[in-house]
């Protein structure tokens, strides 16, 4: 695992943190953070897709795709996978007590996975293996094997805990 602060220059930082962060950019409705979790009245998110490779939507989902480019050619992919932002909104309960999701983005591709962190709250993502904890922290990239299971845990600092990851082959 890699973590690098100050991933994109400030000025581009701030572009993508300030759009992302409008009331002019659309986000949709997902019943669960994780695919196949039980449900959870608590365990939901708002996302939006800008580029798939997956059956569903297949290429650049998202007439915004631009905004994320300055990561993609940082980050040097040889193929792109998935790009999906997620907000998670204000966690009203104890970070100790809300449901923990592990997951791999991809169980059946060799790939690498980025989240790069919008916004900065109390949320963190959680690796199983390690039991490690990267803090949200605005214009931070975490970078992974995706074979390692992890778990995003939502903000009760903030309204809003927003990231952005990246699916790739290097």
């Amino acid at each position: 695992m890699e973590v690098i602060d100050n991933f994109l220059p400030e000025d581009v930082f701030l572009q993508i943190q300030d759009f992302i962060t409008s009331s002019y950019f659309p986000w949709y409705f997902n019943s669960h953070t994780v695919e196949g979790t039980a449900p959870d009245t608590l365990d939901y998110q708002l996302i939006h897709n800008f580029y798939t490779l997956e059956e569903y939507g297949r290429g650049i989902g998202s007439s915004f795709f631009d905004k994320v480019e300055p990561i993609i050619k940082k980050l040097n992919c040889f193929c792109l996978l998935r790009v999906k932002a997620n907000l998670r909104t204000l966690y009203q309960g104890s970070q100790n007590k809300q449901g923990v999701y592990y997951h791999r983005d991809y169980e059946e591709v060799d790939c690498t996975t980025a989240i790069f962190y919008v916004t900065t709250n109390n949320g963190y993502t959680i690796f199983k293996e390690t039991g490690e904890k990267v803090d949200c922290v605005a214009n931070r990239l975490v970078k992974f094997d995706t074979k390692l299971e992890h778990a995003g845990i939502s903000a009760n600092d903030s309204k809003q805990r927003i990231v952005i990851n990246f699916n790739y082959i290097e």
